[in-house]
């Protein structure tokens, strides 16, 4: 009986292009194709963790306050940091930063509003091309929320007019925002409109520096909030999840919203810590679905770190035990999670028994569970930092770096500083072929591309499906990302998979 291996022409056919090749490319090795249209071997590049990576870089040496960052996703180094400039009238203000390998440099500086503000946060579109918007309260104006629209070129910043939210006695900082990552210019501002006591939503869009706020609509009564967080699941189409302490009972809680046909509607409260609780942060697994982490300070445990993971079903959330991050007084607790690796997150937050000196951990996930690593100090300076001025953001990529924020409260200088988790890197998915011979740098080498036939394999298992791993050997199971090489019909022969 014929085998399709006897089929098969005995120099393994045509399918052979020549390219240039990039680096050494050993006999038999798989290879992708580079956007110079050169090739190069499939490889794996690994980087070491390091908290911090990059030396304190000082964008303010003023006295500034309530500083919070966000990056541009359409330029994922780039970064705006919003905050209010105590030594310019209390003015909100921002200036753009820019991550360069572990180093950070800056604009000059914005004003945002010529208004006494009292809090600032920016949040970029991850639907638009540069545009964002900064929510604050505007202290010389009945403390009414606010919100303006920015675009970006580069450095430079232009502001639209802004649109006032709640009515006098907004409060601050009892308000956030977050953009529909599934409907381009759409974001809820949900805030606590102290005039009434009430938790206020409006639904909102973005064109241009045009922002048009829905009517307000009430979610719960008869008590205001702090610590208000907002977030979007980018799982889960149109719902988000918010956390907040009430100032009624000062218990924490979460509820689940989702956006309809216009309009938004919730679920029940859901109490994630039925004592006091102050600076709770909150943020959601883009990796795993359902998945939240809510981190505080528990009051009635000597004001320790604690964290607890949520697990989203319908517009319900079940709760695992409560893990300790840090066991005495703490405060500024911020949380984020890695977008590149599934089930991790860090935490940033400002520790009484380490002179407040901004200090991080790694959390890892498990199911309703999370452990914690060592601790990292991110601030070098020896003098205390103060609360409100720490933040964390990742960068929108897969380089798995993140930059913090700090304040030195004796100097008053204000940092940004770069972190690195360990990462790995691979060009897997631009696999193209194997190599016909062993090239050197800058040869002209033959490929066989997908389609063709690999005649200079070994050891393969005849009948036996092959994927190609990120470090560029060849398996029978796939790896991550799942990458076809094709089907071995000798034990040196590989039938490449067609594109």
């Amino acid at each position: 009986m014929t085998t399709l291996s006897e089929l098969l022409p005995a120099g393994g056919g045509g399918n052979e292009v020549e390219f240039v090749a990039s680096g050494t490319l050993p006999n038999g090795s798989r290879v992708g194709l580079k956007t110079n249209g050169q090739v190069e071997v499939i490889s794996e590049s690994t980087i070491s963790q390091a908290i911090p990576s990059g030396s304190e870089q000082v964008f303010m040496t003023t006295n500034i306050l309530h500083t919070r960052i966000d990056f541009d996703p359409n330029d994922p180094n780039v970064f705006i940091a919003v905050f209010r400039d105590n030594d310019n009238s209390y003015y909100g203000t921002a200036i753009v930063g820019t991550v360069s390998g572990n180093s950070i440099s800056f604009g000059s500086k914005h004003t945002v509003v010529s208004n006494n503000i009292s809090s600032a946060t920016p949040y970029f579109d991850p639907n638009g091309s540069g545009t964002f918007v900064i929510v604050y309260t505007n202290s010389s104006g009945s403390n009414t929320a606010r919100v303006i629209a920015g675009t970006r070129s580069g450095t430079s910043l232009t502001f639209g007019t802004a649109v006032a939210i709640s009515g006098a006695n907004g409060s601050s900082p009892d308000h956030d925002i977050s953009f529909n990552p599934s409907t381009a210019g759409q974001f809820v501002i949900m805030y606590a409109d102290m005039s009434t006591t009430n938790k206020r939503v409006r639904l909102c869009t973005l064109s241009g520096t045009t922002i048009t706020a829905g009517s307000p609509a009430t979610w719960e009564g008869n008590s205001a909030s702090q610590y208000m967080q907002v977030n979007f699941d980018p799982l889960k189409n149109d719902k988000f999840v918010a956390t907040y302490r009430s100032q009624q009972n000062q218990y924490g809680y979460a509820i689940v919203g989702t956006v309809s046909s216009g309009s938004v509607s919730f679920g029940s409260q859901q109490v994630f810590l039925s004592s006091a609780v102050t600076y709770c942060s909150s943020a959601l697994d883009a990796k795993t679905a359902n998945k939240l982490v809510v981190v505080y300070t528990k009051n009635a445990n000597s004001e320790s770190g604690t964290a607890r993971v949520g697990t989203i079903s319908g517009s319900n959330i079940s709760w695992g035990s409560e893990a300790t991050y840090h066991s005495g007084q703490s405060s500024d607790h911020r949380v984020v999670f890695n977008p590149t690796t599934a089930n991790e997150c860090v935490v940033i937050y400002l520790p009484d028994n380490n002179s407040n000196k901004l200090t991080a951990k790694i959390g890892t996930v498990s199911g309703t569970s999370i452990s914690f690593s060592s601790a990292f100090t991110i601030c070098a300076d020896a003098n205390s930092n103060v609360a409100g001025n720490s933040d964390i953001k990742f960068l929108p990529n897969t380089s798995e770096k993140f930059v913090t924020t700090a304040k030195d409260g004796v100097n008053d200088d204000t940092s940004a500083r770069v972190s690195q988790l360990a990462s790995t890197s691979t060009n897997v998915s631009s696999f193209v072929g194997t190599s016909t011979a062993a090239y050197t740098n800058g040869q002209t080498a033959k490929i066989m591309l997908q389609g063709g036939v690999s005649t200079n394999q070994s050891s393969l298992a005849i009948g036996s499906t092959y994927y190609v791993q990120p470090n560029g050997t060849l398996a029978t199971s796939a790896g991550t990302p799942s990458v076809i090489a094709g089907k071995a019909v000798k034990a040196t022969t590989l039938l490449l998979k067609g594109i």
